[in-house]
């Protein structure tokens, strides 16, 4: 498969990320046109306790969810997501990238300190070298910012920040049904969101947003030399969405019921 380019892997196709050890993306639905979620796939790596030789254990998926969660797991085959391979300059670049990944789900493998936020600001510096999660003045990340944020720090940033445009009426309508599910989240017992958080969200008045097939398409298409401009960002989302619905069609909607009309009163 050609670097950067999204396809749908099923079963029968997919031991080639075993074989050749690739890292790539993948974006995948949830539930209209305006919401989809994105994350990495990588071939996850260990050292033989006894050769110190690097023993291949299978491919994994690392995504960040908005729920304050690092999700790292088997990747399967088959679901509704599009997969891209990172078109990287080097071997060295995407073996070291592989292993870098494994180093930051590996330190949030058993939970996270991560919270959500929507601000974003371009890079932020907020992972270290050993794949620590270090808050600088952030209000946290999207699967989108995760994302560029871990490229960003071991190569350059994969989109142009000055190139975006500001939130427009889509964005806001996204972001206000966000900080509703957030705002119940802070009123849970279990949550380390809080109202306070939410508000500092809500004030912001001259904000961007980065989409996750945005920042997929970016990064699959890099091969190290990033900085991508909005408009070629946008355009190669919007490919990859359509190619997404190509492959999975929604549902056909359902018919509205007809009312039923009510009798006329008895003369």
């Amino acid at each position: 498969m050609s670097p950067g380019v999204f396809v749908r892997l099923s079963p029968e196709n997919s031991d080639y990320l075993s074989q050749d050890k690739l890292v790539g993306v993948f974006v995948k639905g949830l539930g209209d046109r305006d919401r989809h979620h994105a994350g990495f796939v990588f071939a996850y790596e260990e050292a033989d306790p006894q050769s110190g030789a690097s023993i291949f254990q299978e491919t994994r998926q690392l995504d960040f969810i908005d729920d304050n969660r690092i999700v790292f797991g088997k990747f399967k085959p088959g679901g509704q997501w599009l997969h891209a391979t990172i078109d990287f300059a080097t071997a060295q670049s995407r073996t070291a990238f592989a292993a870098y990944l494994t180093a930051v789900a590996l330190m949030h493998a058993e939970g996270s300190n991560i919270l959500y936020g929507m601000t974003w600001q371009g890079l932020a510096k907020c992972f270290d070298d050993q794949g620590v999660y270090t808050p600088q003045d952030i209000d946290g990340l999207t699967c989108a910012t995760f994302m560029c944020e871990i490229v960003g720090l071991q190569f350059d940033y994969p989109v142009d920040f000055d190139s975006w445009p500001f939130a427009e009426d889509q964005d806001i309508a996204w972001a206000q049904a966000k900080l509703h599910k957030l705002r119940e989240k802070a009123m849970s017992q279990d949550s380390a969101m809080t109202m306070e958080r939410v508000d500092a969200m809500e004030s912001r008045k001259d904000w961007k947003r980065l989409r996750p097939a945005q920042a997929a398409a970016a990064i699959a298409k890099g091969d190290g030399k990033w900085q991508m401009a909005h408009v070629d960002a946008n355009a190669l989302a919007e490919q990859v969405i359509a190619d997404f619905y190509a492959a999975f069609p929604p549902p056909p909607s359902k018919p509205a019921a007809t009312p039923t009309p009510t009798p006329a009163p008895a003369p």
